[in-house]
């Protein structure tokens, strides 16, 4: 007789493997989908798929607008301040030019000074005629002889070579024509720093001592072809207006002098001497701008 409880468990037993049991409890590999695009524990290989040469292609350089604004500033400074000095050479040489038009006109009002200084420099400019007819220009100018002329057509060529922003026809804000001598020397004292427009180019009517500054440092005229009368306004403004004019006018000719003479070492030693070591920026300037 058969055990009916022994053949219960081995069909028990069989019916443990059968397909149809498991199907619900085990996923197999092939039936997994491919476009999850699940991460896995299986290492993958990039080869192909990243190009070593554009590893930070997508970085972009950038500043603030704050700082751009700021540092186009800052380098507009730089260009205007790389023309002071040519403007400031410029300025000095008018003023020597204004002062040697008076002294040939035996004063007068500035406006009119600066309308002959006007005229003066278009006709230096004009590259189109000689010598001869620019001092038969100048001469009718300045309604003066041939000879007297000649005398001080030399450094009016001089001087005019250091003017490089004049602009023939511009506007001219001169003094007025009924404005005397004293007037137009009480104005200059004034403490107005705005420049005069005169002869076609910015100018002072009076030379800033803040732009000079103690013997200019960064300029570059050279003494001998201004003469005396840019010497005169340097030495006056290294010793701050304190110099009697006939102990400038003195001081200007004895320097002068020492310039012309000697090597530069002797030069230096005799400017020392003789300014007594107190005003060693002069000597500084006069040295640079020596023949």
């Amino acid at each position: 007789m058969s055990n009916p409880r022994g053949g219960a468990e081995a069909h028990s037993r069989s019916k443990q493997y059968d397909y149809r049991a498991n199907t619900s409890l085990v996923l197999t590999g092939e039936n997994r989908s491919r476009d999850t695009h699940e991460p896995t524990e299986e290492t993958e290989t990039l080869s192909g798929k990243i190009d070593p040469k554009s590893f930070g292609d997508r970085v972009a350089m950038g500043r603030p607008q704050e700082f751009e604004d700021k540092f186009k500033k800052f380098k507009k400074k730089q260009r205007d301040a790389g023309d002071d000095d040519v403007t400031k050479e410029s300025r000095d040489a008018y003023e020597a030019m204004l002062s040697l038009i008076q002294r040939q006109l035996g004063g007068g009002p500035l406006n009119v000074a600066n309308g002959a200084a006007n005229e003066i420099l278009a006709v230096l400019k004009n590259d189109a005629v000689n010598n001869h007819v620019k001092k038969v220009e100048i001469q009718k100018l300045l309604k003066r002889t041939p000879e007297e002329v000649d005398q001080v057509f030399n450094q009016f060529v001089s001087i005019g070579r250091f003017i490089t922003d004049f602009q023939e026809g511009g506007d001219s804000c001169g003094v007025d024509e009924e404005s005397d001598p004293d007037m137009v020397e009480e104005e200059e004292d004034e403490e107005d720093e705005e420049p005069q427009r005169a002869g076609g180019m910015q100018v002072d009517a009076r030379i800033n001592e803040e732009d000079t500054g103690d013997a200019n440092e960064g300029t570059s005229l050279n003494v001998q072809d201004i003469g005396a009368y840019l010497l005169q306004r340097k030495i006056s403004q290294t010793f701050e207006q304190k110099i009697d004019p006939q102990h400038c006018q003195v001081l200007t000719e004895e320097l002068l002098k020492i310039l012309a003479e000697g090597d530069d070492r002797d030069v230096e030693n005799k400017l020392l001497v003789h300014l007594q070591f107190e005003k060693f920026s002069l000597v500084k300037f006069l040295l640079r701008n020596r023949f």
